[in-house]
């Protein structure tokens, strides 16, 4: 392999790099958006004080549920951007 060639395949590299940083980062944002919504939905129904102990408890196991979600995703952004 010369140097021309291996400069073209290092670039074709580094182009698909990118598309995948950018893929990675679309599934993210696209999987953050409605996690927010029920997650934030959850707390409030949480905090309106009129559900019983039983819904209550539904909600804080959704909100922490909707935190360990975001987490991971946070994790998956760092990993894949790290490769």
């Amino acid at each position: 392999m010369n140097q021309n060639e291996a400069k073209n395949l290092n670039k074709k590299l580094l182009d698909i790099r990118a598309a995948m940083t950018k893929l990675n980062e679309k599934l993210v944002h696209d999987l953050r958006s409605p996690l927010t919504v029920i997650t934030l939905q959850a707390e409030l129904m949480k905090l309106e004080g009129a559900l019983p102990a039983h819904a209550v408890e539904m909600c804080i196991r959704i909100v922490e549920s909707g935190r360990k979600i975001d987490a991971i995703l946070a994790e998956y952004l760092v990993t894949s951007s790290s490769i």
